[in-house]
């Protein structure tokens, strides 16, 4: 790190004394710091007030900060203040930078209005300090802590939690004890409740996420632009970028052929087209492959490739086709009946698919379908008065999460086994809720979901 930038950091943070940034430790990256900070994992520690307004309301009131929840890239420390419980400090290894955010509760454990704030540290830090610049988010959330920059000093005696306002006298210190501990805290407010974790906050729709085969990617829709377009961005809804032509009306992305590639629909001569790119968001056809994919069939939407088959399936006037796409043979009705059936997915084995269809509600409700491929009958699995639909297939293949709008439970994601029933639900509490796909490991379900008229991406565990 450059001189110039410790001059910088004195500036910005004024308390900071030069000695405490040694160019020898700023030079070192972010693995040790986090490391020291696993080693306090499952302890909680008292702190002091450093440096706070007079009148601030943490003043007089007994603070614990408790290292609760370690996994392998994120640590949640739980900061106590009296009796509110109420705060969580989230921080998430991103590998060469490390997310610090705060996560605020009501008592029922439903996430505060203003929650999920912080940012990202500008750099590789040192062994015993992170800092962290207020993300866009932070900047949208709150418009005043636009400036805000965190940092976190980690020695062997001591964690400092610190808050500076640039441009303001707005300054924040607490300092914890790590050479003492103290009694364990209860949990905090909603620590055993499972919320959604809103990751896009562009104005403009995002919708149908799905995960890259290492799930560090996610792929997406977005008219953020004007139009629709095809983006991808990291797992944690950073660094989002359009990857098709900017001027091209692209949707219903996924990744196919492990990843090497994007198969998405593209409109053409006023009707949707499967199309492939490269990652790079170069087109890229088939080797044999003559004309379009889906012509003459109206719009071709929701494509997708099958695992360890040289397939690729779509949904086309209320149809299921599959084909070769790299082939010249004419494709393939697999499911066709006077009403609606769409959004065929193939099992992760490739010997089964899933969809949704009205073929026997009389084009009332939607209802979910698997059966063997090539040579089985569609089986009925849900049977639910209201709509199931969108299924995705979990990576072990024993279970589905599809969209749900029941009459009597409202909407949700719902995790289904093979037989229909309901194992649990997501996505509650929102206008719509849909487009489910699961991450590679099977941890989390990411889908689209609607609040205050807006499409955005969600996760959850």
């Amino acid at each position: 790190m450059s001189v110039a930038f410790v001059k910088t950091l004195l500036f910005l943070f004024g308390a900071i004394s030069l000695s405490s940034l040694s160019v020898s430790a700023l030079t070192v990256d972010n693995k040790t710091f986090w490391l020291s900070l696993l080693t306090h994992c499952g302890k909680a520690y008292a702190g002091e007030i450093i440096h706070a307004p007079e009148n601030d309301s943490f003043r007089g009131k007994k603070l614990v900060m408790h290292v609760r929840s370690c996994e392998e890239d994120r640590i949640r420390i739980p900061f106590f203040v009296g009796e509110d419980r109420s705060r969580t400090w989230v921080l998430t290894n991103l590998g060469e930078r490390i997310r610090l955010k705060h996560d605020h509760r009501h008592k029922d454990g439903t996430p505060d209005d203003v929650t999920m704030y912080g940012g990202i540290s500008s750099n590789s830090g040192s062994t015993t300090r992170q800092v962290f610049p207020a993300d866009e988010e932070t900047a949208k959330l709150i418009p005043a802590a636009a400036s805000n920059v965190w940092w976190v000093d980690l020695t062997k005696k001591s964690f400092t939690y610190n808050l500076r306002r640039v441009g303001t006298d707005r300054h924040f210190s607490i300092k914890f004890d790590l050479t003492k501990e103290v009694a364990k805290p209860e949990a905090p407010w909603g620590w055993n409740k499972v919320f959604p974790l809103k990751i896009t906050y562009e104005e403009g729709q995002d919708r149908y996420p799905s995960f890259s085969a290492t799930g560090k990617k996610i792929l997406f829709e977005s008219n953020r632009n004007g139009h629709w377009g095809i983006y991808e961005m990291n797992s944690d809804g950073t660094d989002s970028k359009l990857i098709s032509d900017k001027d091209s009306k692209s949707r219903y992305p996924s990744y196919a052929i492990s990843g090497a590639f994007i198969i998405y629909a593209k409109k053409l001569d006023g009707a949707y087209r499967v199309t492939f790119m490269t990652r790079d968001g170069s087109e890229f056809k088939m080797p044999g492959r003559t004309g379009m994919i889906g012509a003459g069939l109206g719009d071709a939407l929701f494509p997708v490739v099958a695992p360890k088959r040289p397939l690729l399936a779509f949904s086309a006037r209320s149809d299921l086709y599959v084909q070769n796409p790299g082939g010249r043979r004419p494709f393939q009705r697999i499911a066709s009946t006077e009403f609606r059936e769409a959004w065929l997915r193939w099992s992760p084995d490739g010997k089964k698919v899933a969809f949704f269809s009205r073929r026997d509600t009389n084009d009332q409700d939607d209802e979910i379908y698997i059966m063997d491929y090539p040579d089985g009958k569609p089986k009925r699995i849900t049977h639910r008065k209201g709509h199931d639909f969108c299924p995705s297939w979990s990576p072990d293949g024993k279970r589905l999460a599809v969209a749900a709008v029941d009459e009597k439970l409202g909407r949700s994601i719902n995790i289904i086994d093979l037989n229909g029933k309901i194992l649990s639900r997501l996505g509650l509490g929102f206008e719509r809720v849909t487009e489910p796909n699961w991450s590679p490991d099977g941890k989390q379900i990411i889908y689209t979901a609607r609040k205050e008229g807006n499409y955005d991406i969600y996760t959850e565990d």
